[in-house]
């Protein structure tokens, strides 16, 4: 599923008991290729991404941005806002971004992020696997 544009939503835990809280990024609504994550202490980091360059042809795809806890804000390009991502509670915050458009990420100190890459719509033809 390629995105259109871009989608902020608050999104509630999917399970707590006495061992754990489960939070998913995505279930089913977005295919990742690659999951990074980002954890900041006391001093906050920004990442830069040109996705509209040419020169970064490698990051094509739609991102998702899930924040897990702490703050951070996401200036998305040809977007008039920004987008204010804070974990409240039970409230975690998500982000998609479409392939082609730029973000610059403003992570809070103690802050965990997590990026998610997605997975190409039409996979590259590779030929069959000769073992000898």
């Amino acid at each position: 599923m390629a995105l259109d544009e871009v989608v902020f939503e608050r999104r509630a835990k999917d399970h707590e008991d006495d061992r754990r809280v489960l939070v998913s990024a995505f279930n089913g609504d977005f295919r990742a290729e690659l999951v990074t994550g980002i954890a900041t202490t006391n001093k906050p980091t920004n990442i830069l991404s040109f996705h509209g360059d040419p020169l970064m042809r490698g990051f094509t795809t739609d991102t998702l941005f899930h924040l897990l806890s702490g703050s951070a804000e996401v200036i998305v390009d040809g977007e008039e806002q920004t987008y204010s991502l804070e974990q409240r509670g039970d409230i975690y915050d998500r982000l998609m971004v479409p392939a082609g458009r730029g973000y610059l990420i403003n992570i809070g100190p103690n802050s965990r992020l997590s990026l998610s890459f997605a997975a190409d719509p039409e996979p590259a033809e590779f030929p069959p696997q000769r073992n000898f």
